[in-house]
């Protein structure tokens, strides 16, 4: 390779004339040699030779650095298909013109030169001209046509091909007799060598599951079907049975016409597509089911409930379709992990494919969310029929993992052609019927009216308003102050939101704090809120009394935030603002999710100086054993409790009971909602420490809460 060892000139005029691209480089990966089809073929300006092959081609793919690296060190031959690289070197036709010029595609062998010193020898075959494997063999076929002498020749260069490709190659006569065949087709047609020949190919083929057999005139049939097959199709997919086999196969089959001793012939390429009929059915499956449940997903159930609406305008009978969502299941996620949330579902599949018809169809829409197709319908009081077995479906308790689990499921149900004339509006309907059993009673089902409709359309409308809201900040807070029963000591003040409306004035909290959660804006909201908290404390907090605190209402979404903490943290410190002003008002629901999370999370926030409230007392399922756990400060009875004292004497009991628990535990306790004298003075007698409610006084914007402030200081001055 160096100049002492220069090729003879007839051995590089040979190497030069060859059409396929040769490269040697050195262990340092320098280029010692490139024949003429390299030259003529590569976009790079002067002398190629003696330097790297990465500073002249500097973006081969790394399988081919590797492929080098491995000749040169590891002794070790690859060769790069051309599936992942088409084109691993920037080799160029009518290279002189760069609109016209086009990048030969190629397949690269890389292989160790055996000499004393370290070299690797890189062949480029362009495979741009290449015509597919079936013309190919049509033309080694055609070529079987030249002199006699030149047969034998032939045929051994067929079978050489023969036997290197990994497909079933056939050549058969006019008849279809086989005359020609690979070792590849005796391994799929499972016959011992040499048996195939003067064999039919009808005897091994299958059209539709029928054999082409003598009975059913399969010789005749083959003599005629593969002209037509070569002629008109590219490839044909039939069932194989192999050779002394009942079962069969799938695969593909090509047909060409070939002239051979001056009489027509057939070459037969034939492929089992087995594995790709498998993964095909694998993807179909993938697409059109569920993976966790099996069941059909959406895209299948919204072309089954599409074909049950054809058929039910050809017949003249209803579709009725329920939608249901089991209630509370996110409980049960997050409190004893996505597995058994994964078993549950599962198992509430399984009971309501027990309760429907063979020719229903129960979907998986994801998460919590099922559909149950009920077609053919004379009535849709069926619908209702069907809808009341779901429910008691969930009467038995699911045994998980030695859990009891008890659910229930909120059912929506919409019928064709009543509620829409397409499966998208049937499935919006029955939602909208499911959400609004949600929004009153669970464990239940609703038909749709179009009163749910509006409803939904308002809903939209106002959360599309609350997005505008946040934006141009439309919130505002009000303070209800919380005193002593004797109002002689001022303890604090709950922060609430209002929102006015431009057009619409007050809208109440009612109506947007739950759309502002499931959507999201809850956070912006409290953000917004805590900020004017803070500016009202950063410019009072002088004139107010040492220990006042404001309560703040804190939102499911915002507790369960990874970045609560921090986001409130950083406001505090803008205003440079102590922890112990904020009493945090989290509902028993929240402090009875993820248990364990919860406990840490609370002691966090003790730690950094907050004050730690349950807001609504009673309304949840608070046990003692959990309230002992619990890092609290103080209980806030619910105002539904308080606004039949005195003279309910059950509400009396349930509130001597709650103030009786908060003193042995070591609590504050306020009561909310509080409106008469009576109230009051029931709740002083016993030993109620704090009182928030109209007898007081209503929350007021923060001016207004100034000026009571100053009128309450004179009064007691």
């Amino acid at each position: 390779m160096t100049q002492g060892n220069k090729p003879p000139e007839y051995l590089t005029e040979a190497i030069n004339r060859t059409d396929l691209g040769i490269i040697v480089i050195n262990c340092r990966r320098e280029i010692v040699f490139a024949n003429d089809w390299v030259k003529e073929h590569c976009t790079v300006e002067g002398n190629i030779e003696h330097k790297p092959i990465t500073v002249v081609f500097p973006d081969l793919p790394p399988r081919l650095n590797k492929a080098m690296e491995k000749a040169l060190n590891l002794r070790r031959a690859a060769i790069l298909s051309n599936k992942l690289n088409p084109a691993p070197f920037p080799f160029y036709r009518d290279k002189q013109s760069v609109n016209e010029r086009t990048l030969i595609s190629q397949v690269v062998k890389v292989k160790p030169i055996n000499v004393d010193e370290q070299y690797c020898l890189i062949e480029i075959i362009d495979i741009s001209e290449s015509v597919n494997r079936e013309t190919a063999l049509h033309q080694l076929a055609t070529e079987a046509n030249l002199k006699a002498e030149q047969i034998e020749a032939q045929e051994k260069r067929i079978r050489g091909i023969f036997e290197s490709v990994k497909d079933a190659i056939i050549i058969v006569d006019a008849g279809g007799m086989i005359q020609m065949f690979n070792h590849t087709a005796n391994e799929l047609l499972n016959s011992a060598p040499d048996t195939l020949h003067n064999i039919n190919l009808h005897q091994f083929l299958k059209e539709k599951n029928q054999p082409l057999s003598e009975a059913n005139g399969g010789a005749n049939q083959m003599a005629a079907m593969l002209p037509l097959w070569a002629k008109y199709a590219d490839s044909i997919e039939l069932e194989i049975t192999p050779y002394g086999k009942v079962s069969s196969f799938s695969a593909e089959l090509s047909v060409n016409t070939v002239e051979l001793s001056e009489q027509r012939h057939f070459v037969v390429v034939l492929r089992d597509i087995t594995e790709r009929k498998q993964y095909e059915q694998q993807l179909e499956t993938m697409a059109k089911f569920d993976e966790l449940t099996s069941l059909p997903n959406r895209t299948l159930l919204m072309d089954r409930i599409q074909s049950a609406i054809g058929r039910a305008k050809r017949f003249d009978n209803n579709v009725a379709i329920i939608f249901l969502d089991l209630d509370r299941f996110k409980i049960i996620n997050d409190t004893l992990g996505h597995d058994t949330g994964d078993k549950l579902l599962q198992l509430v599949a399984t009971r309501l494919n027990e309760e429907i018809r063979e020719l229903d169809t129960v979907a998986r829409l994801g998460g919590d969310e099922f559909v149950i197709l009920l077609e053919n319908l004379e009535h849709k009081e069926h619908a209702a029929k069907v809808a009341e077995k779901v429910v008691t479906v969930f009467e038995p308790a699911f045994d998980i993992e030695g859990h009891q689990l008890f659910v229930t499921g909120s059912l929506g149900i919409a019928t064709y052609p009543e509620n829409g004339e397409t499966a998208y509006d049937l499935i919006k309907c029955a939602d909208t019927a499911m959400y609004a059993v949600k929004d009153s009673s669970r464990n239940n089902y609703m038909f749709f009216s179009e009163k749910m409709n509006e409803n939904a359309r308002k809903h939209l409308e106002l959360e599309a308003e609350l997005r505008l809201a946040v934006k141009n900040q439309q919130f505002s807070i009000v303070l209800q102050p919380q005193l002593s029963p004797d109002k002689k000591i001022l303890h604090g003040a709950e922060v609430l939101v209002r929102w006015f409306h431009p057009t619409k004035g007050f809208i109440s909290p009612v109506d947007f704090i739950p759309i502002a959660e499931d959507s999201g804006y809850i956070e912006q909201i409290f953000d917004s809120v805590l900020d004017q908290a803070c500016q009202f404390l950063a410019q009072y907090k002088h004139t107010l009394p040492q220990h006042f605190r404001m309560g703040v209402n804190i939102s499911p979404r915002q507790f369960s935030s990874d970045t609560f903490i921090k986001r409130f943290m950083a406001v505090l410190d803008r205003y440079q603002l102590e922890t112990c002003f904020f009493e945090l008002e989290l509902t028993e629901g929240m402090l009875m999710k993820r248990t364990d999370e919860t406990i840490a999370l609370l002691r966090s926030l003790v730690e950094k100086g907050f004050v730690i409230s349950i807001d609504d007392f009673g309304t949840g399922y608070s046990s003692l054993a959990y309230l002992t756990r619990f890092p609290l400060h103080t209980l806030k009875i619910d105002r539904s409790f308080i606004i039949d004292l005195p003279d309910d004497e059950e509400a009396a009991q349930v509130c001597k009971s709650i103030i009786g628990l908060a003193k042995n535990l070591g609590l504050m306790l306020i009561a909310e909602g509080v409106e008469t004298k009576q109230q009051n003075e029931f709740l002083a007698a016993e030993h109620c420490d704090v009182i928030q409610g109209y007898y007081f006084a209503k929350p007021m914007p923060v001016n207004n809460f100034v000026e009571w402030l100053n009128a309450l200081n004179a009064e007691s001055n």
